[in-house]
């Protein structure tokens, strides 16, 4: 392992329990460079770190260097990193909290990969991740980002597909973020020659913000195989700051649409607000109405666009479902919002019965203790 000071750029080596100085970038100026940099950042990840770090040195691509960027994290994360040997591993340990953007900006610029793969320090790679994803993209120069399928571990344990063409991928980001962020791999010259980094200004969505932007300059894509056990809990950082995350991701929605020619008329503002950061569990019938509308007016934009309607479409449905589903208590008076057309065209019919099910029978969650 090599740990690298961000103040000087001087790195330690351990070789045989002997200490070798040396520095970084001339170091670097003497190796072939890797055909892939894994870039992981994290922050008081020493519950999970041991097994996420395991996943990456045990790939079966091999050709990596692995950056690793200590956020100030408070706990046993810095000794767990130094416990490793592997001299693929860079350690930059910062002594102060800066946050996700700069970390992950500063390992972009060190990089000396074609590719840049990002992981964090709580998820778990397959053993074929790496080698999958480079072997597409190196079939695809055309494609600046992929990612993949995930499965959840932790809290949930459900298989999480995503879109995979850039069409579909394309047409609907200002609808969702169509990628997880530790299952991507980046095409770093596209970085590059177009100045793209996480930006600081997006931060809590920094990496919804970077897709956005890398989908107005290249192709994307997602593979449809999951690669990666994405792991739910409650320290994660995107469900600490959800409320932020939802508002930064509102604005990139915004952005997007006025990329894609969507209208946002001033009287839709307030069920724009409550379609991406409102709370549905507690939605009124008015409130509903006011989402529904808003999704049908989407969609009728959509059908005078180019865009293709049925992707759109489905993207739509599979919100409003969402929307129904994070009730707290089903009650008959949902039944007309359920039936809607269009936008119950699109919902799956198990799901569709499920909900009509619980209309019916006045099903009420069970809250946790």
């Amino acid at each position: 392992m090599i740990e690298s000071s961000n103040a000087c750029d001087v790195g330690l080596i351990n070789i045989k329990n002997n200490t070798v100085k040396f520095n970084v970038m001339i170091l670097n100026n003497y190796i072939s460079p890797p055909l892939v940099t894994v870039l992981m950042g994290v922050y008081n990840a020493a519950t999970y770190l041991h097994e996420s770090i395991d996943s990456i040195l045990h790939q079966t691509f091999t050709d990596f260097e692995f950056l690793i960027y200590n956020d100030g994290s408070t706990d046993t994360t810095a000794e767990i990193v130094r416990s490793y040997t592997d001299p693929r591993i860079i350690f930059f340990d910062n002594p102060v909290n800066r946050s996700v953007s700069p970390n992950m900006n500063e390992g972009i610029d060190r990089a000396r990969g074609r590719y840049i793969v990002r992981m964090d320090g709580d998820d778990i790679a397959h053993p074929e991740r790496i080698a999958r994803q480079l072997a597409y993209m190196e079939a695809h120069p055309e494609v600046g980002l992929c990612g993949s399928a995930v499965r959840y571990i932790g809290a949930s344990k459900a298989i999480k597909l995503v879109p995979t063409d850039n069409g579909t991928i394309q047409y609907t980001m200002w609808l969702q973020n169509s990628f997880f962020q530790p299952a991507v791999i980046i095409r770093t010259q596209v970085l590059l020659d177009n100045n793209l980094r996480y930006n600081v200004a997006y931060e809590c969505a920094e990496d919804y913000k970077l897709w956005a932007d890398m989908c107005s300059v290249t192709e994307v894509h997602n593979l449809s195989e999951v690669l990666l056990d994405y792991r739910i809990h409650p320290h994660q950082i995107s469900r600490r700051r959800s409320l932020a995350q939802r508002q930064v991701s509102a604005r990139i929605q915004r952005e997007q649409m006025e990329r894609l020619n969507i209208r946002l008329e001033p009287a839709q503002t307030s069920a724009f607000e409550l379609l991406t950061i409102g709370e549905p569990h507690t939605f009124t019938s008015n409130e509903y109405e006011q989402v529904a509308t808003l999704l049908e007016d989407f969609g009728r934009q959509a059908r005078q666009s180019a865009m293709p309607v049925h992707i759109v479409y489905q993207v739509l449905s599979q919100q409003w479902a969402r929307i129904l589903e994070a009730t707290q208590q089903y009650r008959l008076a949902l039944i007309p919002f359920v039936m809607r057309q269009p936008l119950r065209k699109h919902i799956a019919s198990g799901r569709l019965l499920k909900l009509l099910t619980k209309c019916l029978i006045s099903w009420q969650v069970k809250q946790p203790v």
